[in-house]
């Protein structure tokens, strides 16, 4: 609808995402035609376009083996290849966070304004693309606030004045439709009460928090299998594995000067637990990307630092080739538990295949006469596809409550009424 000019919305379908992510799909269309795969594509080149980020963002912070690394691991991270198949705003969100945390970095490192303008920008649009954003928003806000970042960089206050003109300009479609519709976004999230945590206390916070840490770290250690507790995940090498570089990363990085990464990432485990309640591995892990984003950079920190320690006691010569070479089977390792777990997945209600057949025997059943679709509204596939695909491809259908009626004589007359 905004390609063919029919609609200017301030919002995505959801009411607490910004339409950045709908205007920039329309753009796409105008330049190469409405095409059902080009949403899937554009956000296939933000990811891979994050790979490439995170490798600068890498070594402006470290070194460029540390930023090697940290490429790599994000590369054959099956949770980075799980989000460019689809083509969602959040999905986008990873290129648009590590554009932001690039820039204010820059910013820090040397010591410019116009840098801390351009980050102000990239925040607004990385919130634009999901509001969940808003966490990193605040804490990079406290974090260039803080006296030691004024003393390092030494910018002058009417940058921080620009940079938050330039926030407020870049989320200026939100912010005036939540003035105009007197918080439409906040009255919004009563859809996602699935995912909310409406009863907070100390335990369901400690609990949110130790789901929250499980689910970070399966992600980045490829841990596929479900267990019970956290002890049992520590028996997977690979999990033990980045648990210990994490940690390790998380000391390193307390002695930098610059470590916004860290303050992200803490920040973040800190915060989600307050308001999500909604820890399901694995779709639903693209909420905290972010955090997979931070914790690479840091883990990948502690990992060159252990090579770098080898290498100081003149170790590292003798094993350099047995090391690399171990890196990246490592990393390579991450692609198998993915490929399977997705191949467990393919007949299930979790893939579109089921919605793809529908679609394809209600095309059989519509030629050569025009039928009616009959949709039953407990049918079980994940997002409900249906409408939007039996739109786009011009099928008449109906919605029904079929499955709430087991008479089926009634139900045959309720569809010849129909």
């Amino acid at each position: 609808l905004i390609y063919r000019g029919q609609a200017l919305p301030l919002h995505n379908i959801a009411h607490d995402i910004g339409a950045l992510h709908n205007y920039i799909l329309a753009a796409i269309f105008k330049l190469f035609g409405p095409n059902i795969y080009l949403p899937r594509l554009y956000v296939a080149i933000t990811a891979a376009l994050t790979v490439v980020l995170l490798y600068y963002l890498g070594r402006q912070l470290y070194d460029h083996r540390t930023g090697l690394l940290s490429a790599g691991l994000l590369l054959t991270n099956g949770m980075h290849m799980l989000v460019t198949h689809m083509a969602w705003s959040n999905c986008t969100t990873p290129f648009f966070f590590t554009m932001a945390l690039i820039a204010t970095i820059t910013a820090e490192q040397r010591k410019s304004g116009r840098w801390l303008v351009a980050a102000g920008l990239f925040w607004a649009l990385a919130l634009q693309t999901h509001s969940s954003v808003i966490i990193y928003v605040l804490v990079t806000i406290i974090y260039v606030m803080h006296p030691a970042f004024r003393r390092r960089t030494n910018i002058h206050s009417c940058w921080y004045k620009r940079a938050a003109v330039a926030l407020i300009a870049g989320y200026a479609n939100m912010i005036y439709y939540n003035i105009m519709s007197l918080g439409g976004s906040f009255r919004w999230l009563k859809h996602k009460s699935y995912a909310l945590e409406s009863e907070l206390n100390p335990q369901s916070y400690l609990e949110n928090c130790g789901n929250l840490l499980i689910e970070l770290l399966r992600t980045l250690s490829s841990t596929y299998a479900a267990h019970d507790s956290l002890w049992q995940y520590l028996w997977h090498p690979a999990f033990l594995g980045v648990t210990i570089l994490l940690i390790i990363g998380i000391h390193l990085n307390r002695k930098q000067p610059t470590n916004l990464p860290l303050w992200l990432l803490m920040g973040g485990i800190l915060i989600i637990p307050l308001v999500n309640k909604r820890y399901v591995f694995y779709v639903a892990t693209r909420y905290i990307m972010p955090l997979v984003i931070c914790s690479i950079l840091l883990l990948s920190k502690a990992a060159i630092q252990l090579l770098m320690t080898l290498q100081s006691r003149g170790l590292y010569k003798k094993a350099r080739t047995p090391l690399v070479t171990t890196t990246l089977l490592v990393m390579l390792f991450q692609l198998f538990p993915f490929y399977k777990y997705c191949d467990n997945l393919v007949d299930t209600n979790a893939s579109n295949r089921m919605a793809l057949n529908i679609m394809s025997l209600a095309s059989e059943c519509s030629s050569p006469s025009q039928v009616v679709v009959i949709i039953d509204d407990q049918l079980p596939l994940e997002n409900e596809p249906l409408p939007y695909l039996l739109t786009l491809k011009q099928q008449p259908f109906q919605i029904l409550p079929l499955a709430a009626d087991n008479n089926l004589s009634s139900q045959a007359e309720y569809l010849n009424d129909y």
